[in-house]
């Protein structure tokens, strides 16, 4: 008896099917084994966790927007519609799902069979009805607004480079060195009111661990100038 349990609990009978294991395996067991080319290191499988798919007010005003516009509307055609509009924020069919059961416990969507094609149709609530509207057309609004904010600022960047492009070699080496002048005043007064962002070292290293040391890595650093000097600029310039 002492035998046979020890003999199972070395065939590995209190590992999952399927998953590879450092003792004697089960005959005929698949055996499970990661590929070579898909490997992580410690960092990239610490920050790898799986997140929830966001069912929130974001999502909801999107597939309440896209129900009013196609109402009464199929479950099963829900979905392209969806994928028709440009502003999704839906990634697959799940995602949906999850979305519709959410904005169902909180009383915007109710579903119902229809008697003729024997498919279940999604609709609007009749009692936040009036509520949708008034989202749709808030949301609607700062679409058009924000398109319009997109456009003046496309064409004022247009514009700007069809200016520097009309310059000539001097007038934009001129232009060069205004712009390297604005760049130090900026890192002087960034210096002076952020000292401890600029020249201190950061707390973690490379591999994300915590450095104890860094204050006493850092004291050699404080006084050092954060902007190269004049010969090195010259020798870069050259």
């Amino acid at each position: 008896m002492r035998k046979s349990i020890t003999f199972l609990f070395q065939s590995g009978v209190h590992t999952p099917r399927g998953v590879s294991y450092n003792a004697a395996r089960m005959k005929g067991w698949p055996q499970q084994k990661v590929p070579e080319n898909f490997k992580f290191t410690e960092e990239q499988r610490f920050k790898t966790k799986a997140l929830p798919r966001d069912t929130g007010r974001i999502a909801r005003d999107f597939l309440l927007s896209v129900l009013y516009q196609h109402q009464p509307c199929e479950v099963s055609t829900l979905w392209e519609h969806c994928m028709c509009d440009p502003q999704i924020v839906l990634d697959s069919k799940k995602h949906l799902r999850d979305v519709l059961h959410q904005a169902r416990s909180e009383g915007y969507v109710s579903f119902e069979k229809d008697p003729l094609t024997q498919k279940w149709v999604c609709h609007l609530a009749r009692e936040r009805y009036e509520e949708v509207v008034r989202m749709v057309s808030a949301r609607t609004e700062s679409l058009d607004h924000y398109g319009k904010l997109r456009g003046a600022a496309a064409s004022e960047t247009t514009e700007f480079a069809a200016n520097f492009n009309e310059m000539n070699e001097e007038a934009k080496r001129e232009h060069l060195a205004f712009l390297t002048e604005q760049v130090k005043e900026t890192t002087q007064r960034l210096k002076k009111f952020q000292r401890t962002e600029i020249d201190y070292l950061p707390y973690t290293d490379l591999n994300g661990k915590v450095n104890f040391m860094w204050w006493y890595e850092t004291v050699d650093v404080k006084d050092t100038p954060t902007l190269p000097s004049e010969n090195d600029s010259s020798r870069l310039g050259e």
